[in-house]
């Protein structure tokens, strides 16, 4: 199993932080494994909502794309991608 590094922020966090993520992971199981660096310790959870994380074009970000949480990692994340980690409603 290969790990893809990327550079994440949570939308309510100012720091960026790097991060390797494992290619066979779905991308929610990537969402929670880059969340612990961020949940209950920089970041309060939220009752009644999920993380999620969307693509991100550039700095300051013009175009986000949001990532279906079922997808592989490898199928949706390139090296060196940059990655924000929301809050979304859940269904």
């Amino acid at each position: 199993m290969g790990q893809i590094p990327v550079v994440h922020i949570h939308e309510e966090d100012f720091v960026w932080r790097p991060g390797l993520i494992d290619e066979e992971d779905t991308v929610e199981e990537a969402t929670k494994k880059l969340a612990e660096t961020f949940i209950g310790i920089r970041v309060k959870e939220k009752p009644g909502k999920e993380l999620r994380i969307t693509l991100v074009d550039e700095w300051p970000a013009k175009e986000e794309k949001l990532l279906d949480p079922k997808m592989k990692v490898r199928e949706v994340i390139e090296p060196l991608s940059v990655l924000r980690l929301i809050w979304w409603p859940r269904d």
